[in-house]
């Protein structure tokens, strides 16, 4: 079945240039992001972390997100905790060559680190205090993720993480992304904070309590981010969120009367 998003405002000129006369499509920056959660007390079996992504950001300022950004060219070097055939699999659910897909995983662990201090490991005892400077070194480029989690015997807990599609950004914007997105099962005994200046403020909630305030208004979430919302709304526990959603989805923008923009995303 087709769906149909409104088009922000903003983006209306680009649209109708791009449909006008279509002209090459900036390189698509491959990056992930994550979607945290936790068991939660109430109707639905989870929470999901969600923050709000600073006015200054040149991507999406002031939309509500999941932590994430762009792939390292190091990620690749970052030990994951796969056989052979394991990474063969996740490639295969993300359509990706395993060597892409090892990227777009450490890449997910260390934007998350880097966001919002948590750890994707099975490691519960972790000193906060060099883990601190440990994140801001990463985060700075001082120090690769790979000798921090080599170097302090870690290991990123994929039994706890699964793989939720992956969203191409239109042809006709000028910064466009190849995105990954994952679900990570917070750890025992961590809790995120806003460690980076990209995001000026954090929430825990359930997936329809965002849905609900951006439908009132009160928030603003993008199209690949409502689905994801969406569909986690409808799972009955934390293991069905984990479930790999094999998918890569490319929408494109059409005009139409009925759009407040005067044009959708489909």
């Amino acid at each position: 079945m087709l769906r149909e998003f409104d088009l922000p405002t903003s983006q209306r000129e680009a649209a109708q240039a791009w449909l006008d006369q279509a002209y090459p499509a900036v390189a698509e920056r491959p990056a992930s992001t994550v979607i945290m959660i936790r068991p939660a007390i109430g109707p639905h079996p989870f929470d999901v972390y969600m923050v709000r992504r600073a006015s200054t950001m040149a991507h999406q300022p002031g939309v509500v997100a999941f932590p994430g950004g762009s792939i390292r060219p190091d990620d690749g070097a970052v030990p994951l905790p796969l056989t052979t055939e394991q990474l063969d699999a996740w490639a295969a659910d993300m359509g990706e060559k395993p060597g892409i897909a090892h990227r777009f995983i450490a890449a997910a662990a260390r934007e998350v680190f880097e966001e919002t201090g948590v750890l994707l490991t099975k490691q519960e005892s972790l000193m906060y205090g060099p883990l601190a400077q440990a994140r801001e070194a990463i985060e700075m480029h001082r120090l690769s993720f790979q000798e921090f989690m080599e170097g302090n015997s870690l290991a990123i807990d994929l039994d706890r993480m699964g793989y939720r599609g992956t969203w191409i950004t239109p042809d006709f914007l000028p910064r466009r992304y190849r995105l990954a997105f994952f679900t990570a099962l917070l750890p025992v005994g961590q809790e995120p904070f806003l460690a980076s200046t990209e995001a000026v403020r954090e929430r825990w909630g359930a997936p329809q309590e965002f849905l609900d305030r951006a439908d009132a208004g009160e928030i603003s979430i993008v199209v690949p981010t409502r689905i994801q919302l969406e569909e986690l709304a409808a799972a009955a526990s934390i293991d069905e969120a984990l479930v790999a959603t094999p998918r890569h989805v490319k929408y494109t923008p059409a005009p139409a009367a009925s759009s407040p923009s005067g044009f959708v995303l489909r």
